[in-house]
């Protein structure tokens, strides 16, 4: 019902954002990463249904991949009290684009509260804390697919 006009958004909004993917990575003599998107809100009890978000990540930086250059299911983890049954991620890597970039849209049709929402790692030719990553175009959306401006998007090492 309520799912299909919030995924048709979403699955255009991140086609319209899309290139090519591609990549992987040896992990041989590399460190590893992780860090989570949380939602923040002011308002408590508050359910979100969507989220979408891109995430900048530093030089030397990579995701897990598959052949087809898509985030292996490791590289992207839904956090336990957004994911569940009814919860579709999709995502786009960009590792050619500057800086590399992951796009994410988040949907679970039961809603979740705000708080941890995904956790992304890969591997790191260095040292990587989250404030060298940049979440922008973050929005969150309400079981109607409208968009809620009071919900925000932080990223938080894990």
């Amino acid at each position: 019902m309520f799912i299909r006009p919030l995924m048709s958004s979403i699955m255009v909004i991140l086609l319209l954002c899309a290139g090519c993917g591609g990549g992987g990575g040896d992990a041989s003599g590399r460190g590893t990463f992780s860090f989570k998107v949380v939602a923040r809100a002011a308002t408590p009890g508050l359910k979100i249904y969507a989220v979408q978000f891109k995430v900048s990540l530093p030089a030397g930086v990579t995701l897990n991949t598959l052949p087809d250059g898509t985030p292996d299911v490791s590289a992207l983890a839904p956090a336990a009290a957004a994911g569940g049954p009814h919860t579709l991620v999709e995502s786009n890597y960009l590792p050619g684009a500057v800086p590399p970039t992951v796009l994410v849209a988040f949907i679970n049709s039961d809603g979740f509260p705000a708080g941890d929402i995904v956790t992304i790692s890969g591997t790191a030719s260095g040292g990587v804390d989250s404030s060298q990553l940049f979440l922008t175009e973050f929005k969150a959306y309400d079981q109607n697919a409208e968009e809620m401006p009071a919900v925000a998007g932080t990223i938080s090492p894990t």
